[in-house]
């Protein structure tokens, strides 16, 4: 049996009532909070998780809400994961589990890997000129062999 193939009642998407799409976005929420998982674990201080916390405290700092605890992010996460059902119309619940799991792991692509400072400039008065360099004193005539 292929991925994704359905047993039993067949359905089209248009057939989809409120309860199918709650279940979808249901298994899809829980994809991400899957991955999530999966990044703080993996990433320990490097955590898209974590950058992406940082920023909406910093977003909610500015208007006045508030910080926004880390479980408010993954909330909101979820949130996006369980919407993306709506739009990306998976037609079993290990599609939307693994769309979920897909879906954080393209948000997470936003985030930098390192957060560090810019490269410095390289420095270019100590670079050795083609003036400079002992082209005249090697032997060009010599055999390879």
């Amino acid at each position: 049996m292929a991925y994704g193939d359905r047993r039993g009642t067949r359905k089209d998407p248009s057939e989809y009532g409120a309860i199918d799409m709650m279940g979808l976005g249901l298994a899809s929420a829980l994809g991400i909070a899957v991955a999530t998982f999966f990044d703080l674990t993996t990433s320990d201080d490097t955590s898209a998780l974590l950058l992406f916390n940082r920023w909406l405290t910093t977003a909610t700092d500015a208007l006045g809400l508030g910080s926004l605890p880390l479980y408010g992010v993954v909330l909101i996460l979820m949130g996006v994961g369980a919407l993306s059902v709506i739009y990306l119309q998976p037609v079993t619940l290990r599609g939307a589990f693994a769309q979920g799991f897909g879906v954080l792991a393209a948000i997470t692509t936003i985030a930098p890997a390192d957060l560090g400072g810019a490269m410095p400039e390289p420095v270019t008065g100590d670079l050795p000129t083609l003036e400079s360099l002992p082209m005249d004193q090697l032997e060009w005539d010599d055999p390879v062999s």
